[in-house]
């Protein structure tokens, strides 16, 4: 659905959304730039990926593999307990 907005400009609803994400992390990014701390591990983050960017990639790399696969795990057996739960209440609802 589009909005008219000034001069018979029309925006839709998805442009909004978006624009407003957009501006919602900028201001979230700026607020949190405002701690000290936060501000310097910031900048040592990116001193860190200037000065070599492939083991900065190898390390995020790594550590989204292994939630991946930690998250892949617990699915897993979520399932398959889902799947016990299921059979024994099947078999007892046949007995």
């Amino acid at each position: 659905m589009a909005r008219k907005i000034g001069r018979g400009k029309k925006i839709n609803n998805k442009s909004w959304f978006l624009r407003g994400i957009i501006i919602g992390g900028i201001v979230g990014t700026s607020l949190s730039l405002l701690d000290s701390k936060t501000r310097k591990q910031t900048l040592d983050t990116l001193s860190q990926v200037k000065e070599n960017p492939a083991e900065v990639t190898d390390q995020v790399t790594e550590k989204v593999t292994e939630k991946v696969t930690s998250a892949a795990m617990k699915v897993q057996h979520v399932l398959e307990d889902t799947q016990e739960a299921y059979n024994n209440a099947s078999s007892e609802k046949f007995e």
